[in-house]
């Protein structure tokens, strides 16, 4: 039997007004605008943290936060969240609260054996986990158990039970782009087996700094059977350990087949622009960049919203940053 540990809420804003369904967005004319997507929703973030364990895979503990909108009655679209190489649950959070604002429930997951227990063991260990099989075997896996986990819970869990299990999506950056495009059909070769792990319960990905070919075993077909919505994104100057090259950055983007598949580009951004930690040399505006179209992209595609849908077709926010961000569709 999988066994659920409970912890403690972290924060709790209430918000002044309860809606039925995720407030609708576009105050110009019914025009969403980039200003109103970066810029936190309507909806109070209550914060919580549970442990589920997976029988399955000889008790395998997976770590979640929770960031639930406060004020919404039912109705919240499901977004999971995978870390990169190194990191954990309690990661990206500016990305959780925001999309919690903006009616939808996210659960960031921890991955255990290639998480931050991981990067205290040095670069070395680091560089292991990231070539390890069995971690680009557990991650895929450890998106679908939390599904599974959602689902049995959602009835006796309160951080959960607006949660609408119709519309999910699974975002991640780095090693948790890797995690996203496989839940949605990427697939990758070792010693000449391929690995597929779709799960079709997901709707659509957001990838930022997602992997070229010849790295962790994808090959030139890995993106032939990403047949749902994807937003990629990437930095001009987005390298990091494994992927030297910023043109592997939208690989997936380009080799995946065409059909609702987006692709964000932001002038001076580097791998870690994509993460919590701010330094001197960040753009604090990378981050509203980053939500805009992560908001717009998954409130389009989840919630049927008309005025996001035509705020991403128009390309608005590559006019409104004068090309410092360049939007692309295939």
């Amino acid at each position: 039997m999988t066994t659920l540990t409970r912890a403690s809420l972290l924060l709790l804003l209430l918000a002044p007004a309860a809606w039925a369904q995720p407030a609708p967005i576009g105050g110009l004319g019914g025009q969403a605008t980039g200003q109103e997507l970066a810029a936190p929703g309507p909806y109070g973030v209550r914060v919580g943290d549970l442990a589920w364990l997976d029988a399955a895979r000889q008790g395998r503990r997976i770590d979640v936060r929770i960031y639930e909108p406060v004020g919404l009655r039912s109705g919240s679209p499901l977004v999971v969240f995978s870390h990169g190489l190194g990191g954990d649950h309690t990661g990206y959070a500016y990305i959780g609260e925001h999309l919690a604002s903006h009616g939808l429930t996210a659960v960031h997951l921890n991955h255990p054996g290639s998480d931050s227990a991981v990067r205290q063991q040095g670069y070395l260990a680091l560089v292991r986990a990231g070539m390890d099989l069995q971690n680009r075997l557990d991650r895929p896996k450890d998106v679908s158990f939390v599904l599974d986990e959602v689902r049995r819970t959602q009835r006796t869990e309160p951080l959960l039970d607006q949660v609408d299990l119709t519309r999910i999506a699974v975002a991640g950056h780095s090693f948790g782009a890797y995690t996203a495009l496989a839940v949605v059909g990427q697939t990758f070769v070792d010693a000449g087996q391929t690995y597929s792990f779709r799960d079709r319960r997901v709707r659509c990905a957001v990838a930022m700094s997602s992997q070229g070919p010849g790295t962790i075993g994808l090959t030139e077909e890995s993106w032939d059977g990403v047949r749902v919505p994807v937003h990629t994104m990437t930095g001009t100057e987005d390298t990091a350990l494994g992927t030297d090259d910023v043109a592997d950055r939208r690989a997936a983007f380009d080799s995946m087949p065409p059909g609702d598949k987006h692709h964000l580009t932001i002038e001076g951004a580097e791998h870690s622009a994509f993460g919590d930690r701010f330094d001197k040399d960040r753009d604090p505006r990378h981050h509203g960049w980053i939500l805009a179209a992560t908001t717009g992209f998954l409130r389009a595609t989840l919630l049927d919203d008309r005025a996001a849908a035509q705020w991403l077709e128009r390309g608005q926010l590559e006019r409104d940053t004068r090309g410092e961000v360049v939007q692309e569709r295939r």
